[in-house]
């Protein structure tokens, strides 16, 4: 598995799937693209706990937005914000909000480094399905 160069940028995604969804489950479909694991460095499970992905102490590049990945920790919340049904619970919010506090801060980076996986990399997409400023207002 490839290294990362460094760590500048976290991109927040949602998994365009009901609250119900396990990080175990989101691992199985990666490793069914033929990746080598889960492509997140971290989820968030709907009962607010995170779950470890690809080793960030190693820094294992992850696969959370094409064009970033060298220099991003990614972080993916189970839910899908397009629809009111499946929208992240209190919980993962607060949990959310403190693996990106610690992770701003023991990388000496500013709030402005956390994006909305929309608004990160060269890949057109509507995840997390909040703009970025709208999703640091939520989680930071």
């Amino acid at each position: 598995m490839a290294k990362l160069e460094r760590i500048d940028l976290i991109v927040v995604h949602h998994s365009a799937s009901p609250l119900t969804t396990t990080a175990a489950e989101i691992r199985e479909w990666h490793l069914a693209k033929g990746w080598d694991d889960i492509g997140y460095h971290a989820v968030c499970e709907a009962d607010g706990k995170i779950v470890e992905g690809r080793d960030l102490q190693d820094f294992l590049m992850g696969a959370q937005a094409q064009g970033v990945n060298q220099r991003s920790a990614g972080l993916c919340i189970v839910g899908d914000l397009r629809k009111p049904s499946s929208s992240w619970t209190g919980a993962q919010i607060v949990s959310s909000r403190e693996w990106i506090r610690a992770g701003l801060l023991f990388l000496g980076m500013t709030p402005d480094r956390v994006k909305g996986h929309r608004d990160a990399g060269t890949t057109r997409t509507e995840c997390p399905g909040m703009s970025t400023p709208a999703l640091r207002q939520l989680l930071l």
